[in-house]
Parts: C-alpha cells; sequence; structure tokens
C-alpha cells in the first residue's frame, strides 16, 4: 500500500507541474476511454485532485437527533490529497 501511495503522490506532483496534460497522461498510462462489453465506451473528463482537512469529528448525541461536535487539536488533524479520474457516457458519470 505504501508503494501505492507513493506512485500517487508522484502522479500528483507531476501532473500538477506538466505544461502538456494529455502528454502527461498518456505517459503515465491513463486511458482516455474505457471500453465497455455493453454499452459505449467511457471517456475521461477529469482528472480530480482535492485537498482535505480533518479538522473535527462528529457523534450521534444521546436523546437528540443533533449531532455532538468535537473540534479536533490541532496535533490530530490531518490532511490528505484525493485523486479521481471521471469518465462519462451517455449513460452518466463514474469515478
Amino acid at each position: 500500500m505504501k508503494d501505492d501511495s507513493l506512485l500517487e503522490a508522484a502522479f500528483i506532483a507531476g501532473f500538477r507541474a506538466a505544461t502538456d496534460k494529455h502528454a502527461f497522461l498518456r505517459l503515465a498510462g491513463i486511458p482516455t476511454a474505457l471500453p465497455r462489453a455493453d454499452a459505449p465506451d467511457l471517456n475521461l473528463i477529469e482528472v480530480k485532485i482535492e485537498e482535505v482537512a480533518r479538522v473535527g469529528a462528529a457523534a450521534p448525541g444521546f436523546g437528540t437527533r443533533a449531532l455532538s461536535y468535537h473540534p479536533l487539536p490541532g496535533a490530530l488533524i490531518s490532511q490528505t490529497t484525493r485523486l479521481a479520474f471521471a469518465y462519462v457516457a451517455a449513460d452518466g458519470v463514474e469515478e
């Protein structure tokens, strides 16, 4: 799993720096179309790179429908980067 994280981080850094995004995708082996046996091909429309910071937690409250919110102390705040590829066809979008 650690190797996958390193590869993903290298892809993100390279994609962000690439002046020719299509060439970078080809070099990385990311397909621009995904064939499907029973439907038209899916075509790549977006490369999503999202920064997420978890700054709090929520849990069900006792005897109420409201959630109990707890901000996280600075040392427990975590930050991750998410990578997704969005493919589209006439019947919808898949990530």
